[in-house]
């Protein structure tokens, strides 16, 4: 069985986190989708209230991006170290 290293998990993390990077994208658009049908012509409370949940899941979105983002900037910062010594102990 291979030895599983720090680099191994870290690499496993940064791939999950880019696919749920990816899904979160993937749900913004279906978002502006459903907000250009909702701007076509459909008025009332209903769409008022629709367009509000809509900018607050937007919102949402947005703060989980970052966060992934800001995710993904410590894992790589926590590679390129275990990287450096990993060679330095070499």
């Amino acid at each position: 069985m291979d030895e599983i290293t720090f680099v191994d998990v870290l690499t496993h993390y940064q791939m999950k986190l880019k696919e749920a990077s990816d899904e979160v994208e993937t749900i913004k658009n279906q978002i502006k989708k459903a907000e250009s049908h909702i701007d076509s012509g459909w008025t009332g409370a209903a769409a008022d209230a629709c367009r509000l949940k809509l900018e607050s899941v937007n919102g949402e979105l947005a703060k989980t991006l970052t966060e992934i983002s800001e995710a993904l900037i410590k894992l790589s910062a926590i590679g390129e170290f275990i990287a450096e010594e990993e060679t330095t102990l070499v």
